[in-house]
């Protein structure tokens, strides 16, 4: 495990993301592929799905659905504070649950903006 994967990880679980899903390595990953590859970041969703479902013997809407879980259910047991801290302003912590995007890009952003 890299410093970013241990990174992004430690971030996932602050924001109420369980381990004991699959979605928590595959967003672990979406994110750390942005990282290391800032252009994957102008790529479409699909792409990035693609790139992970290889490594993992899956398919990409395997992948988008086990993201989409993963943030379903921690969006309701992470704190506003939380929140706040990660996402600051870009994200209402009352509204329906994040977009995979919106999530995995804001992710990308805290990253990017506070190393």
């Amino acid at each position: 495990m890299n410093k970013n994967e241990k990174e992004v990880g430690i971030l996932l679980h602050r924001l109420g993301v369980s381990s004991k899903y699959h979605g928590f390595d595959y967003l672990n990953k979406c994110v750390c592929l942005l990282l290391e590859n800032e252009v994957y970041r102008h790529k479409t969703m699909n792409f990035l799905y693609e790139r992970i479902a290889e490594e993992f013997n899956c398919t990409s809407k395997c992948i988008e659905r086990n993201i989409r879980t993963c943030i379903d259910r921690s969006w309701n047991k992470v704190s506003y504070d939380t929140v706040d801290h990660v996402f600051g302003s870009t994200m209402n912590y009352e509204d329906d649950c994040p977009t995979n995007r919106d999530f995995i890009m804001n992710l990308l952003d805290f990253f990017k903006f506070n190393k």
